[in-house]
C-alpha cells in the first residue's frame, strides 16, 4: 500500500488532470458554437441583404417575384435557426465556463485567493469543490434549458 502522501499526489495529480481535460472540452464547445454563431449569423444577413438587392433589381428588370421570397425564406430560416439552436446562449455558457475552470485551476497552482493559507488537504478539497460547483451551474442551466424546450418544469 503508498504512503499517505503518495495518495494524495496521485489524487491531486488526477484531479488537476481531470480539470484540464474539462477545459480543453469546455473551450473545444465554445469554439463549436462560436463557429455555428458566426455561420446563422452571416448567413441570415447575407439573405436578408439579398432580399433587399433582389427587391430592388425586381422593380428594374422585372425579376422573378419568387426569387425575392427564396431570399426572404432563407433569411427566416436562418434568423429562426439561431434562435432556436440557442448557439448565442450556449457559447456564452462555454465560454464563461471555460473562464471559471482557467482561474480556478490558476488560483490553486498559484496557491492565491481562496487557497492562500491553506493546508494541503483542504487546498484538494476546496478546489474540488469549487469544480463540482461549476460543473453543477452547467449542467442545471442545461437542463433548464431543455425542460423548457420540452415543456417541462
Amino acid at each position: 500500500m503508498s504512503n499517505p502522501t503518495e495518495a494524495f499526489a496521485a489524487r491531486e495529480a488526477q484531479l488537476t488532470a481531470w480539470c484540464t481535460e474539462q477545459l480543453a472540452w469546455l473551450r473545444a464547445k465554445s469554439e463549436q458554437f462560436g463557429k455555428r454563431l458566426r455561420r446563422y449569423r452571416a448567413l441570415a444577413l447575407f439573405f436578408s441583404v439579398c432580399v433587399t438587392v433582389l427587391s430592388g433589381i425586381a422593380e428594374i428588370k422585372n425579376l422573378a417575384p419568387w426569387a425575392v421570397t427564396v431570399a426572404a425564406g432563407f433569411s427566416t430560416f436562418f434568423s429562426g435557426l439561431l434562435s432556436i439552436s440557442k448557439a448565442e446562449e450556449n457559447y456564452a455558457t462555454y465560454v464563461s465556463a471555460s473562464g471559471q475552470y482557467r482561474r480556478e485551476l490558476m488560483l490553486y497552482q498559484q496557491q492565491a485567493g481562496v487557497y492562500a493559507g491553506l493546508d494541503e488537504q483542504k487546498k484538494l478539497a476546496v478546489f474540488a469543490e469549487r469544480i463540482a460547483n461549476i460543473d453543477e451551474q452547467i449542467y442545471t442551466r442545461h437542463v433548464k434549458d431543455d425542460r423548457a424546450a420540452s415543456g417541462g418544469t
